[in-house]
């Protein structure tokens, strides 16, 4: 999980509460006043509203706040050689390519967070 980025948010990243659950925007109306602006659906499909910075309530933290952003990842397959590596999108397209010279004669997965 990342850290709350209202833009973001606002641009379609899934939020995460305190609770742990997940959210999604569905407006934002800056013109609102400051606990209304930021419209977004709750786990059980209720619609709710928050301030821009993702709290709920003015005066105490509730399971409600939107703390985070939820990771996403890319997966890539890599093809290690002596002298280099090279990687693909796609493990089929990394087992097509000089697979009788990898190392240890695979390609490895390698996840990475955006």
């Amino acid at each position: 999980m990342k850290a709350f980025d209202l833009e973001k948010f606002k641009a379609g990243a899934v939020g995460i509460t305190r609770c742990g659950d997940e959210v999604k925007c569905v407006a934002y109306v800056p013109e609102a006043q400051e606990y209304y602006r930021l419209v977004f659906i709750d786990n059980l499909g209720y619609i709710q509203q928050c301030a821009e910075t993702g709290r709920y309530m003015a005066l105490q933290e509730t399971d409600l706040d939107i703390i985070g952003i939820k990771a996403q990842t890319k997966t890539y397959w890599i093809n290690m050689y002596e002298s280099s590596c090279y990687g693909y999108e796609s493990k089929e397209q990394a087992d097509e390519v000089n697979i009788s010279r990898r190392i240890n004669g695979k390609a490895y997965k390698v996840e990475i967070e955006l």
